[in-house]
């Protein structure tokens, strides 16, 4: 009796073929070996990329946080340009200060016309919404911005000391001498105004002293002038 073949196997050119027992021939590819799989280049590895990913965001943070630096001629810039628009904003108010004590010195002493006297009123009013948050300067230079650096602190505290002199310092000064216009006879009125002129002529000191500090912080005195008049 002859036997049944049995089935065979042979491996040729990346190719699997198999003869049944009833001879016929089935071709199937080779299957992958493990082993013999190239792997992955380095650069494509889902290790190295998720340690790349993380290194740039560490880069960026470290960049994004390093602190602005400072130097002496940027902090001096800085002043100038802060101290320069305080001046700007509180002009107004020191001119409206001005004419009002020239208009209670005048009216006082006689030493005006019977027609500019008609106009004080009036001059007067203007004078007092000068050194109010009426005043679009006023409130200009109660919203300067400044850095947020040492210079910047001293900066805000000149812009804050220059402030109370406007309001309520010199707001209230020019509503007395108002009131002394109108009735220069009344011995409380006078002494109001006093006080008024002192806390006038303090706020004035501190203001000064503040740009002292700032002056020195800074190690310059080249920053512009900002004139706030002394009461007589």
């Amino acid at each position: 009796m002859l036997g049944r073949s049995s089935p065979s196997r042979r491996v040729a050119d990346g190719e699997v073929t198999t003869t049944g027992r009833d001879g016929t021939a089935q071709t199937a590819p080779t299957p992958a070996d493990p082993e013999r799989t190239p792997a992955r280049p380095w650069y494509l590895r889902r290790a190295f990329l998720t340690s790349a990913a993380v290194a740039v965001v560490l880069a960026v943070t470290v960049v994004t946080d390093l602190p602005t630096a400072s130097t002496k001629a940027n902090d001096l810039k800085t002043a100038q340009g802060v101290v320069s628009e305080i001046e700007t904003d509180a002009a107004p108010c020191n001119l409206g200060m001005t004419e009002a004590l020239g208009f209670y010195v005048d009216t006082t002493t006689g030493n005006i016309t019977a027609t500019h006297r008609a106009q004080v009123p009036a001059l007067i009013r203007d004078d007092l919404g000068a050194c109010s948050f009426t005043n679009q300067s006023i409130v200009d230079l109660a919203s300067i911005n400044v850095p947020s650096s040492p210079t910047g602190r001293l900066l805000d505290a000149v812009a804050s000391d220059v402030l109370t002199w406007c309001d309520p310092a010199a707001l209230t000064t020019i509503d007395q001498i108002t009131v002394l216009i109108e009735d220069k006879s009344t011995p409380a009125g006078r002494l109001r105004l006093v006080k008024d002129e002192q806390a006038l002529a303090a706020d004035r000191a501190l203001a000064y002293r503040s740009i002292a500090t700032l002056e020195r912080g800074i190690g310059s005195t080249d920053l512009t002038r900002i004139p706030l008049v002394a009461a007589p």
